[in-house]
């Protein structure tokens, strides 16, 4: 099953959808306070690679009633649920949770082997800050000159956007890199890698998800860095991809591989960990 683009003729209208989906989300939501202004259009890094990946046009289906139109509609799928055009929305309408609620809580099933849920490994919210913490303490002590090569961070947007955890990787890679260089926007602005959300993640949709990576291709490019470090298995994967397809020839790693090396006491080649007070 291929995500296609709808008909362009509206189902008809379901008046008691919208509330449907409300109690399904919980009374909690904001949803239901959007302006259909744009701003989430104007916001989302992927809007103009394809006609269906329109979040103004899904609320105005969610809004209308247009049950049929909303449930199969191609955008459930394409949106990468990072939460981009929350924070440019006037009144911070979460388009991740509604998204998410109708992926889950409708009955429907992902076309082909599309995955609902990013794979958010390789560097959890415990983990980041407890190495902040364990090098802020001297726990462990570390050589930023073990990394000398220019070192760029991707925000992962669940660590990032939705957890908050935005200034302990830039502590530690400042710490564990002689040559940190921030990606710019970066923190809750930062550009989603197009993998975000695991929708995207089979090898059907390998040409869309690339065409989605060009942004951060075009970040990564405009920092110099050799090495862009993240904490996202997804991401991990996506960015790797992302410098062979637009020949970026960067290293790609997770932070604490940046951390690791940086160990004093670490006898790089061996791969050894010696964490000292």
């Amino acid at each position: 099953m291929n995500l296609n683009y709808t008909s362009g003729i509206p189902s008809e209208p379901d008046f008691e959808f919208k509330q449907k989906i409300l109690e399904k989300i919980g009374n909690n939501s904001n949803f239901m306070s959007c302006y259909f202004c744009g701003t989430c259009t104007a916001g989302c890094a992927f809007s103009g690679l394809r006609g269906d990946i329109d979040p103004r046009k899904f609320m105005r289906q969610v809004a209308l009633g247009l049950k049929e139109d909303v449930l199969n509609s191609s955008f459930i799928w394409l949106c990468t649920i990072c939460e981009r055009c929350t924070i440019d929305c006037p009144n911070s309408v979460n388009m991740a949770e509604l998204v998410q609620v109708i992926r889950g809580r409708f009955g429907i099933k992902p076309p082909g082997d599309l995955m609902l849920q990013c794979r958010a490994y390789g560097g959890s919210k415990s983990q980041m800050l407890a190495t902040a913490r364990w090098i802020r303490e001297g726990l462990i002590k570390v050589d930023p000159s073990r990394n000398p090569d220019p070192v760029t961070y991707h925000d992962p947007c669940n660590l990032g956007r939705k957890e908050g955890i935005t200034e302990e990787p830039r502590y530690i890679l400042g710490r564990v890199c002689a040559d940190f260089r921030e990606m710019k926007p970066g923190r809750q602005y930062n550009y989603c890698c197009g993998s975000s959300g695991g929708a995207l993640l089979s090898e059907e949709y390998d040409q869309l998800r690339l065409a989605m990576g060009r942004l951060k291709a075009d970040q990564i490019a405009e920092t110099g860095a050799k090495i862009v470090a993240t904490s996202c298995l997804n991401c991990h994967e996506q960015l790797r991809r992302i410098s062979e397809r637009y020949n970026l020839g960067v290293e790609v790693v997770f932070v604490h591989e940046l951390v690791d090396r940086a160990l004093v006491g670490n006898n790089p080649g061996k791969n050894e960990n010696k964490y000292r007070k």
